[in-house]
């Protein structure tokens, strides 16, 4: 996978600095006329509404305390209200580090595993407990629909959202309508959508810049303990401002989907994503696939 690209970066951060101008329409009426123009530059309602399912996997890149990190991803959306999000993370000196967390309806659970050529790692959460352990579903919630929201256009029905118009972001290279969504649990997010092509171009949000908890290996082995904390996502949990940006749409099963995604943090490029593979209603994708 290739290295980060300074121009995506650039284009972010000039993004981050678009200022709004007042354009016509009311509020909500406009939001959803937006949205709905912007549904068909997808693939129209009806494909959307077809999607019941959704496996997303592809390569992770992620740059920590001035460190690259590769690895794998996969989303697993089975509607309305279940969720998982699946990270493995190749780490120096053999260390694999492996990040699950499940929206399963009104419950939501986190995994952490690792493990080194030479040494058994666990993974100490931040109240002492090791591995699966059982979160509040608000953050994971959260997460299920700011994703749903960049890739299709359409949050979950368990998780209604409103949508309001913001104005119209401009910027050196172009144009976006931006629309604010609020949903439940104090959810809010911002959505730019493309004034040429009407697609989604990026989400930005506040939220807490992702951290990995300290782990050490039941052997006792100090360096494998100093790698894995190393490898901390953004050293202690902050506020920040979040940029996901889509962009590389090809067309998948007659719906357009965004095969590269970039996030920042504080205008700051640290993660990648590079789309391998989008399963629309994939028929393995059960329930049970969410269960503990």
């Amino acid at each position: 996978m290739k290295r980060f690209v300074p121009i995506l970066s650039g284009l972010i951060l000039m993004l981050s600095a678009y200022s709004y101008v007042a354009e016509g329409g009311t509020g909500v009426d406009r939001a959803e006329e937006l949205l709905k123009q912007a549904r068909v530059a997808l693939g129209g309602e009806a494909n959307l509404r077809a999607i019941q399912s959704l496996s997303v996997s592809g390569r992770l890149r992620r740059v920590t305390q001035a460190r690259d990190q590769s690895g794998e991803i996969k989303l697993d959306f089975l509607l309305p209200d279940k969720f998982k999000k699946t990270e493995t993370m190749n780490l120096i000196a053999g260390v694999e580090l492996t990040l699950v967390s499940v929206l399963n309806g009104d419950r939501a659970w986190k995994d952490s595993r690792s493990s080194s050529s030479n040494a058994q790692v666990t993974v100490i959460g931040p109240d002492g407990g090791k591995g699966e352990q059982s979160v509040p579903p608000k953050e994971v919630r959260a997460d299920f629909a700011r994703n749903l929201l960049g890739l299709l256009l359409s949050p979950p029905a368990s998780f209604p959202i409103r949508f309001n118009y913001a104005g119209v972001a401009e910027a050196p290279d172009g144009k976006a309508d931006v629309i604010d969504a609020r949903g439940p649990d104090g959810f809010e997010a911002r959505l730019f959508l493309d004034k040429n092509t009407h697609r989604p171009l990026m989400l930005s949000y506040r939220g807490m810049v992702p951290r990995l908890s300290t782990m050490r290996t039941q052997s006792g082995r100090e360096s494998v303990d100093k790698i894995v904390k190393d490898a901390q996502v953004g050293g202690n949990r902050q506020q920040a401002e979040i940029q996901i940006r889509y962009s590389d749409y090809r067309v998948v099963n007659g719906v357009m989907l965004p095969h590269r995604i970039t996030k920042t943090a504080d205008g700051k490029t640290n993660e990648e994503w590079e789309i391998t593979r989008f399963k629309i209603n994939p028929t393995e994708l059960k329930p049970g696939v969410f269960n503990k």
